[in-house]
């Protein structure tokens, strides 16, 4: 939550369940230009954005949060 006076990054790194975890960052992989916060971006940012973090579509991916 925006307000929640929290540091996300930091404590993804504190918490991670192993050091091979990446942090996907709700605020950068979104329709930027949508007035709704964590939108689905395009197609092609979002595959831009995985790009970067290293994730391949063969990839397992497991999400948790706090």
């Amino acid at each position: 939550m925006p307000n929640a006076n929290r540091d996300p990054k930091a404590e993804h790194l504190e918490a991670r369940i192993t050091p091979y975890t990446v942090f996907f960052d709700h605020d950068k992989i979104a329709d930027l230009n949508s007035p709704l916060s964590h939108t689905l971006p395009p197609l092609s940012f979002f595959e831009e954005c995985m790009m970067k973090l290293q994730i391949s579509q063969s990839d397992n991916i497991v999400c948790y949060d706090a």
